[in-house]
């Protein structure tokens, strides 16, 4: 495995992550809640106090115990980095992108946040450089039931928004679209870049 191979992946781990950031961000500014995790994690920074990035942060870390002892092959650098990069990002797009946010249409700031959390989830999986915890445990999950991964991951989004309600987070259209779309929006982005590394590596 040669450095520029490496490094591809690398970058790619962290262009996906910081998409995913930008498109919570999104979701979140839309007013109509973000996906699933950002419903739990805004219910869980109103329990605790923190931000939406910290909350999402414990969030990932908590998983790992869990996701070690089922699902370790998944796991690798990305599941620690990707989970940080992305809240970072997410917590400086709400810091200062707020009113640019809030000023777009929130159908289109809720279609676009959706749209960006799939692909970024999509990109930074194919980097190959370690899934995060949560998303090793339905990768886990989608291939001990073998099942698609689209509805492993719709299952349990569904079970986050629920405990995420709970806790007060914001339940609109946003988390009720992402349970229905990002799972199949990740799935094509990862057979569209799939088929175009075997092409790559063909030629």
């Amino acid at each position: 495995m040669n450095d520029e191979y490496v490094g591809r992946r690398i970058i790619r781990m962290i262009v996906g992550s910081i998409i995913l950031g930008f498109g919570i961000a999104l979701a979140i500014c839309s007013t109509q809640g973000g996906d699933a995790i950002s419903v739990f994690s805004e219910g869980v920074s109103i329990l605790i106090g923190t931000s939406i990035g910290n909350a999402t942060v414990l969030f990932y870390f908590i998983w790992i115990p869990l996701a070690f002892v089922f699902y370790r092959d998944q796991l690798g650098i990305g599941t620690i980095a990707s989970p940080v990069i992305a809240s970072i990002t997410l917590d400086a797009t709400i810091l200062y992108g707020w009113q640019t946010l809030y000023a777009l249409p929130h159908l289109v700031a809720m279609g676009l946040g959706i749209v960006c959390i799939g692909i970024g989830l999509g990109v930074y999986v194919s980097a190959n450089m370690g899934r995060s915890s949560y998303d090793a445990i339905i990768g886990g999950l989608s291939n001990k039931l073998g099942i698609p991964i689209w509805l492993s991951k719709s299952g349990c989004d569904v079970i986050l928004c629920v405990i995420g309600f709970l806790l007060g987070g914001t339940v609109g259209l946003g988390p009720i679209c992402g349970i229905i779309c990002i799972g199949p929006v990740l799935q094509f982005t990862l057979q569209t870049i799939t088929k175009k590394d075997q092409k790559t590596i063909t030629t």
